[in-house]
């Protein structure tokens, strides 16, 4: 039983990493699409 439920934290916690290295890279993609496109217009 304890050896569920701690699977299933490190699964959220897996997720959870995931989701925020997910969301980094778009906030830096975004951070260096948006100066250029600014720079081009």
């Amino acid at each position: 039983m304890s050896s569920r439920s701690s699977r299933r934290t490190f699964l959220k916690t897996t997720a959870a990493v995931s989701a925020g290295a997910s969301l980094l890279n778009l906030h830096r993609s975004l951070a260096y699409a948006v100066p250029r496109e600014s720079k081009w217009a």
